[in-house]
């Protein structure tokens, strides 16, 4: 499955998510891309553990998750800015795509 998501972070705090059935052994690739945003991605494994946690990669505002996924279930995806707080707005575009 692979879908594009453009969204706006426009509130202070503002934390989007993202809900995704998944089986164990799939693999996720998901980025949260904004010229704007310093870009951050916390995944929730259905158990409700943190699975995986990153803020944009090499100084740039892009972060990306690639990951095994480690069980079966109703996944949780938060996007957000990574610094919370300073008044950071605009527009960012999750790419998602999980195996089959």
């Amino acid at each position: 499955m692979t879908a594009i998501f453009d969204r706006y972070l426009d509130v202070i705090g503002e934390v989007d998510v993202y809900k995704f059935e998944a089986s164990k052994g799939q693999d996720l690739i998901v980025s949260m891309i904004s010229a704007v945003i310093d870009a951050h991605l916390e995944l929730i494994a259905p158990e409700g553990n943190v699975e995986m946690k990153v803020d944009d990669s090499g100084g740039g505002t892009t972060a990306t998750i690639t990951r095994e996924l480690s069980s079966s279930g109703l996944y949780t995806l938060y996007a957000r800015s990574a610094t919370q707080g300073t008044g950071e707005f605009g527009k960012y575009t999750i790419n998602f795509q999980l195996s089959p």
